[in-house]
């Protein structure tokens, strides 16, 4: 939406893009805001030419179809810059996991069968601050864990 807006004034005709503003896109539709019901009526001469405009100004628009409804139109010299930048995200939240993963981790990790999405859930585990996991056949257990304690385990 931000580009169409951008390039508006180079897409449609001077005296169109004064008497239109882009309102939204609703999927493939590009819903158009027009000032009176003589430029809803010229937009039935203008939609085709102004699809082929706007597919060669930005052709990943994915817009096919042009609609027009009365609404507000900002006056050219009032519509100033379209801001481009994104807000800055918050902070993430600092994730405290305890350094041995819950009973109930651990057994979850241990239900999946797939030995290549268990590996992942192991690194996404690692990525989130805990010590690596090692696969001892078909048991997930923290590093380090003595052998003894695997062999343990298993019996």
């Amino acid at each position: 939406m931000t580009a169409i807006r951008i390039h508006w004034a180079k897409i449609a005709p001077q005296w169109v893009a004064a008497n239109t503003w882009p309102a939204l896109i609703r999927g493939d539709r590009l819903v158009l805001n027009v000032q009176d019901n003589q430029w809803l009526h010229e937009l039935n001469y203008w939609r085709q030419e102004l699809l082929t405009r706007l597919a060669n100004q930005i052709p990943k628009s994915g817009i096919v179809r042009i609609e027009a409804f009365l609404g507000p139109v900002p006056a050219l010299g009032q519509r100033g810059e379209v801001k481009t930048e994104l807000p800055t995200p918050p902070p993430k939240p600092e994730i405290q996991l305890s350094e041995v993963p819950p009973r109930a981790t651990m057994e979850a990790l241990n239900a999946v069968q797939d030995p290549d999405l268990r590996n992942i859930l192991a690194a996404a585990r690692m990525h989130l601050g805990q010590p690596r996991l090692s696969w001892g056949g078909d048991r997930a257990t923290p590093n380090p864990v003595p052998q003894n304690r695997r062999k343990s385990e298993g019996s």
